[in-house]
């Protein structure tokens, strides 16, 4: 190996008040004479014994990385739990961080260079056994998926979660500069400046190409390294996680040696334990099901003594299938004591998205409607956007989830609804349960009166109890509708297609909720406010006021698009010899079948017994709106949920059905009589807002 080049210097040695390990300290130098600060820790019996190697890079810090972090167990230390089970654990500063030397120009692009050094130093060491893992979330995710771009034959595995192969789009999402991103933990964690740097880049060019993952450099490995992605639905990094997951099945070495784990989970909740955050993620509240945790529905510590046992131990490969994926069911309201709000259904699967998400469009009607074909009469719609007085962000994928931006996850936007610079399109209410499992995206017709606008799209699901919540969203700036390489004015008045992606979605929609579109200009601040004309964001353009305008009909058929896995979409018929026939609901479908349930061990067995329950799609009593579903049947599927006290849970064949006390029942019956009164109210505001 090429590895003349790398020194290794002891410049400290000290032995953990803990008999069971030793942690040594090394400056690591690069090949640019860069030295990394670098802590490995070894169990004591026999510090020169080769052992496989957990390797963790970190801007962080990497003695809280290893001597402070309790990932997988509530009392030890990341490091004491895998010296424990035989592993030496590497953690270390990147460059420019902690106590490492050197500087870089952007945080995380060109640092698969160090990475590949980092290794190199490992297999020299005799310690080491020739076998790495490199693991980590957030921060420490994102290095070990860029490690990719050029791994040594040393590494055999990554495993990462929240995180990203792509740091472009990450602080560029459709062009739109995330601006909690790098107006706040850009400069706080990387230093003043790099926001500048970030702006004056707004456009994907060579200055990003060290921090993405590529087909090409995926095509490239001479071996085959494993990986596992843990990723949420309402995660700023959903879509890069799920997108190097599908390079690495597709492009891979052996496409079965890739895993994927996508929960409901935001930023940071992803590793949270649900009695600490009372199980909620946004406003709504999980079962403990929904976890990735110690007794969760997808076993965090299970997981990882599955794939490092298989990586660096020896052991089988873990039994899983591909994809493993939280279905989340909204109930019509929360369930009386326990505040539960969520039915949890794990699926798995092969690939993502599902082999049978039929893609199935709705299309933006002028009158607030959700279509099942574009209006045969053009229209438009329009809301004027001053930066000014941008819209807030409420819920969503967001980084920190704090009362400075809004907070993030399943939200009502609600508030928002009465803004004059939101548009909302609506559905009827499904008549049966259909299931939207797969990647949304949206094709918006848009014209804006100025040189440059955004187009802001989300999904949301309407309740019984009329809260509008949020799903997914996602964003185009008008500068890059026509691709992110460079940039393009648009032309005023001039209706131009924005192509926005939603990202990952899983969702149950209940009969009797409904859908809705909003689409706005602004979304602070998650997102920067868009100049609204299309100079270059490095010069600091004064922002201006515009009027942004969604157009429809046959010739500018703006619609979204949703993966339909189970049952019909409900739509406004659309008639297409003019005009539209009013709210039709949709056909209904036959019943629940074929989506499968997993079990709660997940012990990395061949996976029989995953795919054998259909309980959880059979239980016709989960979606009819009687008060005891209302008060009792949250629907855990395997388990139980201990958090509920008058559910037995237990089984997998559905929700247990056990005797109400006669309180209960009453409280189950004013649970309706409110309900059926939010039903109303609900169809009386759609009249108002039409």
């Amino acid at each position: 190996m090429k590895i003349g080049f790398l020194l290794c210097a002891i410049v400290a040695l000290s032995v953990s008040n803990d008999a069971a390990a030793a942690t040594r300290v090394f400056d690591v130098e690069m090949t640019d004479g860069v030295t990394l600060h670098t802590r490995v820790h070894t169990p004591n019996d026999n510090l020169e014994v080769p052992r496989g190697v957990v390797l963790i890079r970190t801007p962080y810090g990497a003695y809280s990385a290893s001597e402070t972090a309790h990932s997988f167990h509530a009392i030890l230390t990341d490091a004491q739990y895998m010296n424990d089970r035989g592993m030496i654990y590497v953690a270390q500063d990147l460059r420019g961080t902690g106590n490492s030397g050197g500087e870089d120009t952007m945080r995380f692009v060109g640092d698969a260079a160090d990475t590949y050094d980092t290794l190199a130093w490992i297999d020299e060491q005799p310690w080491s056994n020739g076998s790495v893992m490199m693991w980590g979330a957030s921060g420490p995710g994102i290095v070990a998926t860029l490690a990719l771009q050029n791994p040594p034959a040393n590494l055999k595995g990554v495993y990462a979660a929240v995180a990203t192969g792509d740091i472009y789009s990450a602080l560029f999402p459709g062009g739109a500069d995330r601006a909690e991103v790098i107006e706040d933990w850009l400069v706080a964690h990387a230093g003043p400046g790099f926001d500048e740097v970030a702006r004056a880049n707004e456009a994907n060019g060579p200055f990003w190409a060290d921090g993405i993952v590529t087909d090409v450099e995926v095509q490239a490995h001479t071996h085959s390294v494993p990986t596992l992605f843990v990723g949420g639905t309402q995660d700023i990094f959903a879509d890069g996680t799920v997108d190097v997951w599908k390079q690495m099945v597709s492009h891979g070495f052996d496409s079965s040696d890739h895993f994927l784990v996508l929960g409901p989970w935001t930023h940071g909740t992803v590793l949270a334990n649900p009695l600490e955050g009372g199980g909620r993620i946004g406003t709504i509240k999980f079962p403990t099901q929904s976890f990735y945790q110690p007794g969760g529905g997808v076993d965090s510590t299970l997981y990882f003594n599955a794939f490092s046992g298989w990586i660096l131990g020896g052991g089988a490969k873990p039994g899983w299938e591909q994809a493993r994926v939280h279905r989340t069911q909204i109930l019509d309201e929360e369930a009386f004591i326990t505040e539960l709000r969520v039915q949890a259904s794990w699926l798995q699967s092969t690939q993502w998205p599902p082999a049978d998400a039929t893609p199935t469009s709705l299309f933006l009607i002028p009158d607030g409607g959700l279509g099942d074909a574009a209006p045969v009469t053009p229209g438009q719609l329009s809301l004027l956007s001053d930066p000014s007085d941008p819209v807030p962000t409420v819920g969503g994928a967001l980084l920190a989830e704090n009362a400075t931006n809004g907070f993030g996850g399943y939200r009502p936007q609600n508030q928002l609804l009465n803004r004059d610079d939101v548009l909302l399109f609506e559905t009827p209410t499904a008549d049966s349960a259909v299931d939207i499992i797969g990647e949304v995206e949206a094709n918006i017709w848009a014209s804006s009166s100025t040189s440059d606008i955004d187009v802001h799209v989300k999904l949301v699901q309407i309740t019984n109890d009329n809260l509008y919540i949020h799903i997914a969203d996602g964003v185009r700036r008008g500068r890059f509708a026509h691709g992110t390489d460079q940039l393009r004015s648009l032309t005023p008045g001039e209706p131009t297609l924005f192509r926005v992606d939603l990202g990952p979605v899983s969702i149950r929609l209940r009969q009797g909720h409904a859908l809705a579109v909003i689409i706005q200009a602004t979304n602070a601040r998650r997102i920067g406010v868009n100049p609204q004309s299309a100079t270059p964001l490095a010069d600091d353009p004064s922002p201006i006021v515009a009027t942004l305008t969604v157009h429809s009909g046959p010739n500018t058929p703006s619609a979204i698009v949703l993966p339909i896995t189970e049952g019909v979409v409900p739509a406004v018929e659309v008639s297409t010899s003019g005009g539209d026939t009013g709210d039709t609901g949709d056909t209904g479908d036959t019943g629940d079948t074929g989506d499968v349930v997993e079990d709660s061990a997940l012990d990395g067995d061949s996976g029989v017994g995953d795919d054998t329950s259909t309980a959880d799609d059979t239980n016709t009593a989960d979606d009819t709106n009687t008060a005891y579903d209302t008060v009792v049947d949250i629907g855990t599927a395997t388990g139980g949920d201990p958090g509920c006290s008058s559910y037995s849970g237990g089984s997998a064949s559905g929700a247990t059905r056990i005797p109400l006390p006669f309180t209960l029942l009453c409280a189950g019956l004013f649970v309706v009589w409110r309900r059926n009164n939010a039903q109303a109210s609900k169809r009386n505001n759609k009249r108002r807002r039409r």
